[in-house]
């Protein structure tokens, strides 16, 4: 798919100095520093979430594309979570965690 210019009726983030257009429903979850994790329930098929790691800075690699598992409880191991486990891996434990609050916060709103 082409790469096309972001407008003002785009609704975009910034990260980096780099503008990046937001999905329809991605919703940040959580924030830490430099850090926004947000998730992405137009790309979720279950039993796999999507989920994207943003870090607020200039850099080379500013976004992670990560997937979990919720029946197995684990990350895809796909290329964006092995670059995250060995080039910043004290936030995978932080992602996990807040990924495991965001499951339990949903699993109690469809209880009630």
């Amino acid at each position: 798919m082409a790469r096309r210019s972001i407008t003002a009726d785009d609704d975009f983030r910034v990260i980096g100095g780099m503008k990046l257009m937001k999905r329809e429903t991605e919703v940040d979850i959580a924030q830490k520093g430099e850090w926004i994790l947000a998730s992405i329930d137009q790309w979720s098929h279950p039993p796999w979430r999507s989920f994207k790691l943003f870090r607020n800075r200039k850099a080379k690699k500013r976004v992670w594309h990560l997937n979990w598992n919720e029946e197995e409880q684990r990350f895809a191991r796909g290329r964006d979570f092995r670059m995250l486990l060995e080039h910043h891996g004290e936030m995978v434990e932080w992602v996990r965690a807040k990924i495991l609050a965001r499951l339990a916060e949903e699993e109690e709103e469809n209880a009630a």
